[in-house]
């Protein structure tokens, strides 16, 4: 009904090979977050080689821990989330939900120094987030490097802050190959676009696109209320109409 795997303040686990598919089918609750693979306040552990396929609620997410717990309904021990990997992954045509996340959702833990390489998100809602949800909270020196990013219904990469006071700093995205996503209103982008990194209220920081191939997008790097960001070394088909836009 919920998750497929769930962890919850552990580290040093691998989840390797699985084939995760038809979760979140019946969710005990609206307030619960239902990837198919969830890690809650883990550190230094490894999603490895797994697809993920078909779940309702999205696909692989990493998040911290605390008074707000993404995965139950009972709030968990303040952690964040450190030092994961999340590599060769499959994850296509889950729906409702983004393709891989990596998010903070505590005052005080975060999101922090986490790497999602290697893996192919295809057809789902958004490709790969990294973000800050409440205010105060932070996602912290992330990359996302050498993923297959094609046909997701929002933009492949998503760089997101959202609320007051967050910090959504250091992130590198790199060496992806990004095709054919879709665009995001809630963020005033009404059309396709391949990278996008938007600070909605706080701005998001010293980030760096360097070195992603991008084409089928109207937009090739679009950003928006950040300050810092780097774009440089990356190649864009000439089926992208605006390699780089800034406001």
């Amino acid at each position: 009904n919920n998750q497929g795997i769930f962890a919850e303040d552990t580290n040093d686990i691998i989840l390797r090979g699985n084939h995760v598919y038809n979760n979140a089918l019946a969710p005990t609750s609206d307030k619960i977050e239902t990837k198919a693979i969830l890690l809650v306040g883990v550190a230094s552990s490894y999603v490895l080689n797994n697809t993920v396929t078909h779940n309702r609620g999205g696909g692989i997410a990493v998040t911290d821990n605390g008074p707000i717990n993404p995965g139950a309904l009972t709030p968990g021990t303040p952690k964040p989330a450190m030092n994961n990997v999340i590599s060769g992954n499959k994850v296509t045509d889950n729906e409702e939900s983004c393709g891989i996340v990596v998010a903070a959702f505590n005052p005080g833990q975060g999101a922090i120094g986490n790497l999602v390489t290697g893996n192919t998100v295809s057809r789902n809602p958004a490709g790969i987030i990294v973000a800050a949800n409440p205010p105060g909270t932070s996602a912290i020196d992330n990359v996302v490097s050498g993923n297959a990013i094609t046909d997701n219904f929002l933009p492949g990469v998503i760089i997101h802050s959202n609320a007051p006071g967050q910090r959504v700093q250091g992130t590198i995205v790199s060496g992806n190959t990004v095709r054919g996503n879709g665009a995001d209103q809630e963020v005033g982008l009404a059309d396709p676009a391949g990278i996008i990194v938007v600070g909605a209220v706080a701005k998001v920081q010293d980030t760096l696109v360097v070195g992603n191939r991008v084409s089928g997008e109207k937009y090739g790097v679009w950003v928006s209320g950040a300050e810092g960001t780097v774009v440089q070394g990356n190649g864009f088909d000439p089926s992208v109409g605006t390699p780089l836009f800034i406001r």
